[in-house]
C-alpha cells in the first residue's frame, strides 16, 4: 500500500509535468522531423556499420517494450482505472511518439544513448544516477518479474511436482544463458525472429475472441470514451474509480508499456550507425504505435468484449487472462495464454539486457559481471514472488525518467534546429552543437 501511494504521488507531482512539458517542447522538432518525409522508414537503411542494423535495433527495442505489460498491464490499468484508462493510454502514446523519436535522434547523434544525452546537459552525476536506476530496472522489472511470469504461466492451474518445476526453471535459464553469451548481434537477430512470431500468435488469439464477440466491439469502444471522463457514471464508482484514477493508470501503464521517456530506445538505437539519423528516428513512431496503439488496444478490447468479470480496484494477474481465453479456447485455454505470456516475457528479458548492459558499463560493472548478475536475478525470479516488484517498478520508472526528460527539455531547441538543418544537410549535427557539448562534456 505504501509503494502504491508513493508511486501515485510521484507520477502526479513529478512525471506528469515533466512528460507533458517535454512533449510540448519537442513538438516543433518532431514536426520538422516528419516534414518532407517521402519514404517510409521501413524502406530505408537496414544495414549499418554498428553492432546492430536497423531491423535488429527495432526488434530489440520492441522486445524490451512488448511484454507482459501489454497483457497483464492493460488488465491492471482497466481494473484500477476503468475502461477509460485505455483512452489515456492512447493520449500517452501520442505524446510518447514525440518523446521517443527525440530519444532515438539524440542517441544517434551522441552515440551513447540516454546516458550521453543526460551527461551533455545535466552533467556526469545525473548520468550516473540514471545508469544506476536503469540497471535496477533491467534486473528487477525486465528480468525477475518477467521470469516469474513465465514460470507461473507455464504451471498455472497445474499441480506441478517440484522436480518438473525445477527442470522447467533450469531449461529457461540454460536458454537465456545461451542467448546472452552469443553477444548483442545474436540477441538482435533472435529478437527479430521472436517478436514477429509472438505478436502474430497473440493477435490471432485475440482476433478469434473479438470475432466471436464482434457485437460487443462498438459498445466497448463507446464505453472507453464515456468512462474516460465519467467513470463513476458508467461503473457506479466501484473500486473507487474516478477520472483521476483513469488518467493516472492509463498513463502509468501506457508509459510502462512503450517506455517513452525512459531512454531505453535511445540507448538501443545508439548501436546503429546510419547515414540519416533524422530518418532513423522515425522508427519511434512505429515502436509506440505497434506497442500501445495496436497491442494494448487489442488487449483492452479483448478483455472488455470477452465478458470476463473484471476485479475493479485490484491488480489482477495472469489468472484474469486465463478466464478471458477460456471462453473461446475451451480445450487449449492453458497453452494459448501460456505461450503468449511466455513469448512476451522471454522477449522482454532478452531485449532489456541490451540497454542494461550498456548502462552497467558506465557504472563500472563489466559486461561479464553484469551477465552473471543478470542470470542470477533470472534464477531468483523463477522461485521468488515478485508482486512487490511490479509496484516498485513504478517508483523506478519515475525516478529513471526524470533526468532523461529534463535533459531533453533543456536540449529541445537543439533538437528542432538539428532536425531543420539535417533536412538539407545529411551531415550529422545536433547534440554536439549544444553549449555544454562544445566544452567537451560528452
Amino acid at each position: 500500500m505504501i509503494l502504491q501511494s508513493l508511486g501515485a504521488l510521484l507520477w502526479i507531482l513529478l512525471f506528469f509535468p515533466l512528460f507533458i512539458l517535454c512533449a510540448c517542447l519537442l513538438l516543433p522538432g518532431f514536426y520538422r522531423l516528419v516534414a518532407g518525409k517521402k519514404t517510409a522508414p521501413a524502406l530505408e537503411t537496414f544495414h549499418s556499420k554498428g553492432k546492430l542494423n536497423t531491423l535488429e535495433a527495432v526488434s530489440t527495442a520492441l522486445a524490451a517494450t512488448v511484454g507482459t505489460g501489454n497483457i497483464i498491464g492493460t488488465g491492471q490499468a482497466i481494473a484500477m482505472g476503468g475502461p477509460g484508462a485505455v483512452f489515456w493510454m492512447w493520449v500517452a502514446a501520442l505524446l510518447g511518439c514525440f518523446v521517443k523519436c527525440a530519444e532515438i535522434w539524440f542517441g544517434q547523434r551522441d552515440g551513447q544513448g540516454a546516458i550521453g544525452t543526460i551527461r551533455s546537459s545535466l552533467g556526469p552525476r545525473a548520468s550516473s544516477f540514471y545508469a544506476f536506476l536503469a540497471v535496477l530496472s533491467t534486473l528487477f522489472v525486465g528480468n525477475m518479474a518477467q521470469m516469474n511470469t513465465v514460470v507461473i504461466s507455464l504451471s498455472i492451474n497445474r499441480s506441478s511436482s517440484p522436480g518438473s518445476f525445477l527442470g522447467l526453471s533450469l531449461l529457461l535459464l540454460l536458454f537465456l544463458a545461451f542467448a546472452l553469451y552469443r553477444g548483442l548481434s545474436a540477441l538482435g537477430k533472435l529478437c527479430s525472429c521472436v517478436v514477429p512470431l509472438m505478436t502474430l500468435l497473440y493477435l490471432a488469439a485475440c482476433a478469434r475472441i473479438l470475432f466471436e464477440n464482434r457485437g460487443a466491439v462498438t459498445p466497448s469502444l463507446r464505453l472507453v470514451f464515456t468512462s474516460a471522463l465519467r467513470p463513476c457514471a458508467v461503473l457506479g464508482g466501484c473500486g473507487g474509480i474516478s477520472v483521476r484514477n483513469a488518467l493516472l493508470w492509463g498513463f502509468r501503464r501506457g508509459v510502462f508499456s512503450n517506455e517513452a521517456g525512459l531512454g531505453t530506445a535511445g540507448t538501443i538505437h545508439s548501436l546503429v550507425r546510419t547515414e540519416s539519423p533524422r530518418r532513423h528516428a522515425l522508427w519511434g513512431i512505429w515502436e509506440v504505435g505497434a506497442d500501445t496503439l495496436l497491442l494494448c488496444t487489442v488487449s483492452a478490447l479483448t478483455l472488455l468484449c470477452s465478458g470476463a468479470v473484471i476485479p475493479y480496484g485490484s491488480l489482477p494477474s495472469a489468472e484474469l487472462w486465463l478466464r478471458v481465453f477460456s471462453r473461446s479456447f475451451y480445450l487449449f485455454k492453458t497453452p494459448v495464454i501460456s505461450l503468449c505470456l511466455c513469448f512476451f516475457a522471454i522477449s522482454t528479458v532478452l531485449g532489456c539486457y541490451v540497454p542494461g548492459s550498456l548502462c552497467a558499463r558506465s557504472t563500472g560493472i563489466g559486461e561479464e559481471s553484469f551477465r552473471r548478475i543478470y542470470l542470477l536475478c533470472a534464477a531468483l525470479g523463477c522461485f521468488l514472488p515478485t508482486d512487490q516488484i511490479w509496484l516498485a517498478s513504478d517508483l523506478i520508472n519515475v525516478l529513471m525518467a526524470s533526468p532523461n526528460l529534463l535533459s531533453m527539455i533543456l536540449l529541445a531547441p537543439s533538437f528542432a534546429a538539428g532536425c531543420e538543418q539535417s533536412k538539407n544537410n545529411p551531415v550529422k549535427t545536433g547534440i554536439r552543437s549544444c553549449p555544454r557539448a562544445k566544452k567537451g562534456v560528452r
